[in-house]
């Protein structure tokens, strides 16, 4: 997170002599930017990573308008979807990285074919949490979270949870 925020804040600022520090503070201020201009009220960042900072929080409304936004980015959406894959530096070196989200691994017990990806964390502060979607028959999303959960596998089986009664309330 670190060091793209700072590639991407020497892009902010247009020059790519700057410090790391500074860079990744250009990239958290764009950041807070674009949250406020999205009318994101319940939100402030102090780093990109969603470590614990008193002043970082964020609300379930403000993170599930921003999981709806990154269900339009083809990107972001080719890794909230992959369960791994194996990376290969331009130094030939490689690197396997494994997605946390265990509702998109079909080797989990958590597995949902009908859960898309998006983003899972976990503080002491904020317990675990996912924030994943889900079609409906006719192709719209819905997002939908889990905070503060107490353990990892409780977020997961919450959060199925939530999709089975959501898909079968729509079903009705």
């Amino acid at each position: 997170a670190y060091v793209i925020a700072a590639a991407a804040g020497k892009k902010i600022r247009g020059n790519s002599d700057i410090s790391a520090k500074s860079a990744v503070s250009a990239f958290v201020g764009e950041m807070n930017a674009r949250a406020g201009a999205m009318g994101l009220s319940g939100t402030h960042f102090c780093n990109p990573d969603g470590y614990h900072n008193a002043d970082h929080y964020t609300t379930l409304e403000d993170i599930a308008r921003i999981g709806a936004l990154a269900l339009d980015n083809d990107t972001i959406m080719k890794y909230a979807r992959t369960p791994q894959d194996n990376v290969i530096y331009a130094s030939g070196q490689t690197n396997k990285w494994k997605n946390t989200n265990e509702l998109i691994n079909p080797e989990s017990g958590f597995y949902r074919a009908d859960a898309i990806g998006l983003k899972t964390g976990s503080t002491d502060e904020a317990g675990y949490c996912v924030l994943t979607a889900t079609r409906d028959s006719a192709g719209r999303y819905y997002v939908i979270g889990v905070f503060g959960a107490s353990t990892g596998d409780a977020r997961f089986a919450d959060a199925g949870k939530l999709i089975t009664i959501l898909k079968s309330s729509l079903a009705q």
